[in-house]
């Protein structure tokens, strides 16, 4: 059954741990999130523990897994990293 957001778009811009909640809900009730991170460090909550069985990195954090749904990964920079 579709949720009541089905078909409605969220670009998520927020970072550390209200927002990325928030977000997850709107996911929760049918709503395609997209999630834009600052390249190289990613989203804060990926530094946070614990993280999975306790070995540190950006992938790992258990507070990130619980909010992440889906990941892709978009470079809006040319190939020659000019604008």
């Amino acid at each position: 059954m579709p949720g009541v957001l089905s078909g409605t778009k969220v670009l998520d811009l927020t970072h550390y741990i209200s927002g990325p909640f928030c977000t997850e809900l709107l996911s929760e009730f049918g709503a395609e999130v997209v999630k834009v991170e600052r390249p190289g460090t990613g989203e804060p909550a990926r530094h946070i523990g614990p993280f999975f069985h306790d070995e540190p990195g950006i992938e790992r954090s258990g507070l990130f897994m619980l909010l992440k749904q889906r990941q892709e990964e978009h470079n809006p920079r040319p190939q020659d990293g000019k604008r």
